[in-house]
């Protein structure tokens, strides 16, 4: 079987994992399990890396649109996991200045962005349909408002 990145469609909420490393690794280190909270921070920045890597890869794979419906509130909830791994990471390698402002200011744009495509998709809707649509992946928004100790 060979895996070519036009293959590869992650998911808008790919970035979770992410994002929840880095709050182990936050609270490991709270914690007093230095080598612990390293090793996960190391693997949730590498795995920032590589998932930024994958999602361009994927986007730019091919003739194809982009292949997140960017008009469904779902997929434009989901991809908050983005802004709060983002803002993890800056949490996580706070003590790197360069790194804290280059994730904060992209948190805080893709946060804008999303904010304003989310209000427009909800906007095209019934409140009934979003109600029935609702899932617990719609929480995301309120988690990639950014995560400060």
């Amino acid at each position: 079987m060979k895996l070519r990145p036009a293959d590869i469609e992650p998911t808008p909420d790919v970035f979770a994992t992410v994002m929840a490393t880095g709050i182990v690794s936050i609270a490991a280190g709270d914690h007093h399990y230095w080598k612990l909270s390293e090793a996960l921070g190391v693997l949730a920045t590498l795995g920032f890396a590589v998932l930024v890597a994958v999602v361009i890869t994927a986007a730019a794979a091919g003739s194809r649109k982009l292949f997140w419906d960017l008009t469904d509130p779902d997929v434009t909830l989901r991809l908050f996991t983005f802004v709060a791994a983002c803002a993890v990471l800056d949490t996580r390698l706070s003590f790197n200045l360069a790194l804290l402002r280059l994730l904060g200011i992209v948190a805080l744009l893709a946060w804008l962005v999303l904010i304003v495509l989310t209000a427009r998709n909800m906007s095209a809707h019934r409140w009934a349909a979003l109600r029935d649509h609702a899932h617990g992946a719609w929480e995301l928004a309120s988690v990639g408002n950014g995560y400060r100790r």
